[in-house]
């Protein structure tokens, strides 16, 4: 039987998504650099290897919170709300500066 993604899974899978489509336009364009030296060395073998690595950072995570959210709903919802809640901060701190500053 198929599970349904949770509301929080969604939205964490999107942000993390569009942050990953949006660092890399943002790095070939000349907007801003890469600051986590793995990420760094990703985008420098191709474009297609540094959204494959950045895509094997959250979609792990999020497919075993969606897993254990069968066992935990409320634990797992509060931890997905606390991670889209913290991701968005760093966003807003780490990234949008470099953009606007």
């Amino acid at each position: 039987m198929a599970r349904r993604l949770s509301l929080e899974g969604l939205a964490l899978f999107v942000i993390c998504t569009v942050d990953a489509l949006s660092t890399y336009l943002f790095l070939v364009n000349g907007f801003a650099h890469e600051a986590n030296p793995l990420l760094r060395l990703a985008v420098e073998v191709s474009p297609g290897f540094f959204l494959l690595v950045k895509l094997a950072s959250y979609l792990p995570a999020l497919v075993i919170a969606e897993w254990y959210r069968e066992r935990h709903p409320q634990l797992v919802q509060t931890a997905l709300r606390a991670a889209v809640v913290v991701y968005l901060m760093t966003y807003s701190v780490c990234v949008l500066p470099q953009l606007f500053g």
